[in-house]
């Protein structure tokens, strides 16, 4: 959020980067351990494993998205698009 927060008022897409929303994913992890290994305490030590390894994917994904403006919706509609343009003709 305050990646967010701090683009919208600077417009500095790298910011985004600086300030990844691993939030979500983390809550995933929660959900899967609640429900596949609800003996298992998450104690800080496997909280900051669990967050570091999270991460490399996240920054990934911030950086196609924001700082190289790739959207994988955009380039499947391209895709399909020059693909049924060449089947058609």
């Amino acid at each position: 959020m305050i990646g967010f927060v701090a683009f919208e008022i600077t417009g500095v897409r790298w910011l985004l980067l600086v300030f990844p929303n691993i939030f979500l994913w983390f809550w995933v992890f929660v959900a899967w351990r609640n429900r596949f290994k609800p003996a298992m305490e998450i104690t800080y030590q496997r909280a900051t494993i669990v967050l570091a390894i999270m991460l490399g994917p996240k920054l990934l994904q911030e950086t196609i998205l924001h700082i190289w403006q790739l959207h994988p919706v955009t380039i499947m509609q391209d895709f399909f698009t020059d693909l049924w343009n060449s089947l058609t003709g």
